[in-house]
């Protein structure tokens, strides 16, 4: 009985170490984390993480992957290779991304969606998201959750979306 508690250190000290590096931004990432900061960031190529609650925040130029978590951001992105949504009622926009994935609930998104030669890809997942989309490429999406609204336009010259949708209650709605 004696031997099972530092048994159990000595198992627990690898997970440890890994849930250390594995939370630890990247060398060339970004990191916003507070509460009702207002920031301008050129991103520079960046990855931006973007936590906390009720900040707003401009990044400018082009960015990396961008991942906004906690709850009430209003973010604007000029140009970025993906940005991804948890947390709870963000507002962003976003003049041209590639990848777009919105989970948890109450998020709206105003974005161009533009693969830059490759598909671009939109997820949704959770409840009650508004995507208002602008279709510049081909693109993909995938709607699933519950309450969802997605709206969307073509750029002139841009095949219909593939769009796969699952849930409860969501709509899908092309815009003119």
């Amino acid at each position: 009985m004696r031997y099972l508690l530092p048994l159990a250190v000595l198992l627990a000290l690898p997970m440890a170490a890994h849930a250390q590096t594995a939370d630890a931004p990247a060398e060339d990432e970004v990191v916003i984390e507070g509460i009702g900061l207002s920031q301008n960031i050129p991103c520079e190529g960046r990855d931006i993480g973007i936590y906390g609650s009720g900040n707003k925040i401009d990044l400018t130029g082009t960015c990396g992957n961008v991942v906004v978590h906690g709850d009430s951001h209003q973010v604007s992105i000029e140009k970025a290779k993906a940005l991804t949504l948890s947390g709870a009622d963000h507002t962003v926009s976003s003049a041209n991304i590639a990848d777009l994935s919105v989970q948890t609930t109450g998020h709206v998104v105003t974005a161009t969606l533009d693969g830059n030669g490759a598909p671009a890809k939109v997820q949704v997942n959770g409840a009650e998201q508004t995507l208002n989309l602008t279709l510049a490429s081909e693109t993909s999406i995938d709607i699933a959750g519950t309450d969802q609204v997605v709206n969307w336009s073509l750029a002139d010259g841009v095949a219909e979306p593939k769009i796969e949708i699952g849930g409860i209650d969501n709509a899908v709605n092309r815009i003119p």
